[in-house]
């Protein structure tokens, strides 16, 4: 048995999720897994469950789950945040909600290991999805995710001096200095991050790009 170990779930990528359970030792055990379709939810509640019996963890382990609040796949964050819901009322184990664009800027932000502002842009088709934060030792978010136009998301990065742009969108904007590449954040980081934050200060709020194509008929 291992007492005081978190559970993270990390469904935001379209074609792939990650599980991690860390023990307080430090000690983890990670599962990646390739999804086609639907395959959030066909697989996520059996990996789940496979990785807690290998692990030899049941929920009374468990003194934490964390999860990704996006935005990333539509379908993957409503999966992910569902079953993070009910696995924590059902056990009452508190549940802490991490974004994506948190995730990226401290992978970013380590990979650059400069200081100053760092923009996570991301793709939203004829929008721009963007969060500012800052860099160096302490990553913080400096103001709310905005989603704009690309005009619009050109003129908001100019408030920044000498911002540093990283995302999927990073390469969108013209005139300003990017980060190519660097690791992309999974489960491991999110129950890192996890351990450290109270869940009174990370509610578990759904951040979706755009609105599902599905609707409701209008009256």
């Amino acid at each position: 048995m291992s007492q005081g170990a978190i559970l993270a779930l990390d469904t935001a990528p379209r074609r792939h999720f990650s599980l991690v359970v860390l023990h307080s030792s430090g000690k983890h055990q990670q599962r990646h897994f390739d999804i086609t379709g639907n395959g959030h939810v066909e697989s996520l509640a059996p990996g789940i469950e496979k990785l807690l019996a290998d692990e030899n963890v049941t929920f009374e382990d468990i003194e934490r789950i964390a999860v990704n609040t996006g935005p990333g796949s539509f379908s993957g964050i409503r999966a992910g945040i569902a079953t993070a819901r009910g696995l924590s009322q059902a056990t009452n184990t508190p549940l802490v909600g991490i974004s994506q664009t948190e995730l990226l800027a401290i992978s970013a932000s380590r990979h650059s290991e400069e200081e100053g502002v760092l923009l996570i842009v991301l793709d939203a088709g004829a929008h721009l999805f963007l969060q500012a934060f800052s860099q160096g030792e302490t990553v913080k978010a400096l103001a709310p995710p905005q989603n704009l136009p690309h005009d619009e998301a050109l003129a908001y990065c100019r408030n920044f001096e000498t911002p540093l742009l990283a995302g999927n969108g990073a390469r969108l904007l013209e005139g300003f200095r990017t980060l190519e590449e660097f690791p992309a954040p999974d489960a491991l980081l999110l129950a890192t991050l996890a351990a450290r934050r109270e869940p009174a200060d990370a509610p578990v709020i759904p951040i979706y790009i755009r609105p599902p194509d599905a609707k409701l008929p209008q009256k």
